[in-house]
């Protein structure tokens, strides 16, 4: 399979799904899943459902007698291609940040018949939704105008809590005798790669050291009124200029992209 829909240029094509590479519509995002089982009884099937990337790995580990774990966020479509029960309805979501002011999102409803879709701002010009209906057209070209309120507010609804859900770090605080702690989870490994990234945390006048940090990538520490955050190679920091108990640090930075260079270039 591909993460992506071709580009619609030389030989690759994406039709009839409206939409190429770097679009949040059904040419820019559905791709053939051809899988080869071992269990060649299990070959030469054709299912039309729906599957996301995220779907893979949960369905290998099943296909192996791997009971998946219940945190990921894909679910086995196994006992489909089994025949034993069908693909598990669920609605998809994208995030699409290629610089500051170029992002999109999209979404594809649970029962595949709804794309919402924000396109990134066209020469600085602020975008609008754009609904799918792909009950009146399959190929996803021509949008639903205008836009019914109901359908557009459930779904901007449910993308607005899978985005707090996957933009939310979840942590475990085990705090210490002296008012410091340590925080541990998975999700804290998510280190800033590119693009906008704030750090907020409170901190007691009187501490001093590190403050939070994932050994050997970035880190927050404080020493006398400086506050000071490094990223690799990369460093800020600023001065706490009164003195109050507790101080409000917040750290806001900008980490480019290939992205970024491609289009200064194109400038």
């Amino acid at each position: 399979m591909s993460d992506n829909g071709g580009t619609n240029e030389s030989v690759n094509n994406n039709a009839p799904f409206h939409g190429a590479k770097m679009m949040l519509t059904e040419g820019g995002l559905r791709t053939p899943l051809i899988i080869k089982w071992p269990d060649s009884s299990l070959n030469g099937q054709v299912i039309a459902d729906s599957v996301s990337i995220e779907d893979i790995y949960p369905t290998v580990l099943e296909s192996i007698g791997i009971a998946p774990p219940d945190n990921l966020d894909g679910n086995s479509f196994y006992k489909t291609i089994q025949q034993l029960e069908p693909i598990t309805p669920k609605a998809k979501f994208w995030d699409h940040v290629m610089t500051t002011s170029m992002i999109s999102y999209g979404m594809l409803s649970a029962d595949n018949r709804w794309r919402l879709w924000q396109p990134p701002p066209l020469m600085g010009a602020e975008s609008t939704l754009v609904l799918y209906d792909f009950d009146a057209d399959p190929t996803n070209s021509t949008p639903v105008l205008p836009l019914p309120p109901t359908q557009l507010a459930a779904m901007t609804e449910s993308y607005l809590e899978w985005y707090k859900d996957v933009h939310t770090v979840k942590t475990t605080f085990v705090p210490r005798a002296n008012g410091s702690g340590v925080l541990t989870g998975m999700s804290f490994l998510r280190t800033p790669g590119f693009g906008q990234y704030t750090f907020g945390i409170g901190l007691p006048d009187e501490y001093s050291g590190p403050v939070a940090r994932q050994t050997g990538v970035w880190e927050v520490s404080r020493a006398g009124n400086e506050v000071k955050a490094t990223f690799g190679d990369a460093a800020i920091s600023g001065e706490i200029e009164n003195d109050n108990s507790c101080h409000s640090i917040v750290i806001v930075g900008y980490f480019p992209s290939k992205f970024d260079t491609y289009f200064q270039q194109e400038k």
